[in-house]
């Protein structure tokens, strides 16, 4: 028979307690947050989001980094979550899935921020298509508002609205970081205009549509080889259009993206003798970068295709 001594004992129901505790915490771990859960779509959102609300919310992004948030699919933990969110942040009509899921599970925590800004009509090239299939230009709704620094700055005020009534509490602090944000987001769009306030060329090619809001915003002409979704195949005649114009603006560079194929930015730019630049879109922003520094990026790449 095995004697413990007092001592023993002592030390071995310690350690049982201990463990007893762990396990306790480790079941409440993430459960406990009495933060105000907020959703996002993906990272421009995210970014509004984090620099508004700091460390007052708990911010789950349903977009992985890496994967293009267009074609996002949910997964039963991330409808969970739209489930049990204060605010599910989306631009409605950019991810089909998460739009379905706010109205099938928490419609009224539901806030589409484009409802802060007007979202505009995009040029859509005809693009490839089967044999005796009907497709003709047209325009669709371009979701890419974000490449906007002003139209950020009022997306800005339409997302504060909504996280003070979420968390009151925080109201003041929340306007303070808004105020904030704007006067950099405002800064940023200063930069933009004195950069290309000058230069040799005012066009630049991109694989797909999506920089038309910062075209717009500095008077520049987009010229895409794709339309708003970039999966879509241009058709033959859309590609020697934009050779074709592309050489009458003497184009030295045709901007791709990280997360789509470059395969008509470079049949192009052989053609033409140019070389291939990415130039982000912003939907995911990776590694030490943010929104602020990946939009000088994109300036600087701006500037040296366009000779300013």
């Amino acid at each position: 028979m095995k004697v413990i001594t007092m001592s023993k004992r002592l030390l071995v129901l310690a350690a049982a307690a201990a463990m007893s505790t762990t396990a306790l915490t480790g079941c409440n771990l993430g459960d406990d947050d009495e933060r105000p859960s907020v959703v996002v779509g993906f990272y421009p959102i995210e970014f509004l989001t984090s620099r508004i609300g700091g460390d007052h919310l708990n911010i789950t992004s349903l977009a992985a980094p890496g994967v293009e948030p267009h074609d996002l699919e949910l997964k039963p933990r991330q409808a969970a979550k739209i489930t049990d969110a204060d605010l599910v942040v989306h631009l409605d009509g950019f991810q089909p899935a998460v739009d379905d899921a706010i109205k099938e599970h928490n419609p009224k925590a539901g806030y589409n921020i484009a409802e802060s800004t007007t979202l505009k009509k995009g040029y859509v090239p005809e693009e490839s298509h089967e044999e005796g299939e009907v497709h003709q230009d047209g325009e669709d709704t371009d979701p890419h508002v974000w490449l906007d620094p002003t139209r950020m700055q009022a997306m800005a005020d339409g997302l504060l609205k909504k996280l003070e009534k979420i968390d009151p509490s925080h109201k003041s602090e929340f306007r303070d970081n808004t105020r904030a944000l704007k006067t950099e987001l405002g800064q940023l769009d200063t930069d933009y205009q004195d950069s290309l306030a000058n230069c040799g060329s005012r066009t630049f090619v991109t694989s797909h549509n999506a920089f038309g809001y910062l075209a717009e915003r500095y008077q520049l002409t987009q010229l895409a080889i794709s339309g708003i979704d970039p999966e879509n195949e241009p058709s033959p005649e859309r590609m020697r259009e934009i050779t074709d114009l592309a050489q009458a603006n003497n184009t030295t560079v045709i901007f791709t993206e990280e997360l789509v194929s470059s395969k008509v930015a470079d049949t192009i730019a052989t053609q033409l003798g140019a070389r291939v630049e990415v130039l982000n879109p912003l939907e995911p922003v990776e590694g030490k970068d943010d929104y602020l520094s990946a939009m000088r990026d994109n300036l600087s790449k701006l500037r040296g295709a366009m000779s300013c």
